[in-house]
């Protein structure tokens, strides 16, 4: 919830945190993302964590990207960033106002972060 500053740090930290368990990792941040999906409200701490996660997810996807480029390191699951995509999009069909809004949010903050021409393997609802 800190300012904007700090976010590239935690990226950092949050990619060392997913090498060491990437099933683990999944399955925490997605749990721990459901939590901000709940909040109606649009305050400034909840803004920030949508930023954060949009910015994360964004750098997963570039990491996985240069590591794609290297022949040696073929990865038969989806990329992170596909996971959470699909995650996402099926989280876009609940009933709650409150959930659709965040997630819709955060699909967008996505995008914005990745930037064009970025192509997503695998991302069918």
């Amino acid at each position: 919830q800190r300012g904007f500053a700090s976010h590239r740090r935690g990226c950092r930290a949050l990619l060392k945190s997913m090498e060491r368990d990437v099933d683990g990792f999944r399955q925490s941040f997605s749990d721990a993302v459901h939590r901000i999906l709940l909040i109606q409200s649009q305050e400034p701490s909840v803004e920030r964590i949508v930023e954060f996660i949009g910015l994360f997810v964004a750098e997963c996807e570039a990491n996985e990207q240069s590591q794609r480029e290297i022949p040696s390191q073929e990865r038969e699951d989806p990329s992170f960033c596909s996971f959470f995509f699909r995650h996402l999009l099926r989280l876009s069909s609940v009933q709650g106002r409150s959930v659709r809004f965040r997630v819709l949010q955060l699909l967008a903050r996505i995008l914005k972060n990745l930037g064009e021409g970025v192509e997503l393997e695998g991302v069918e609802p």
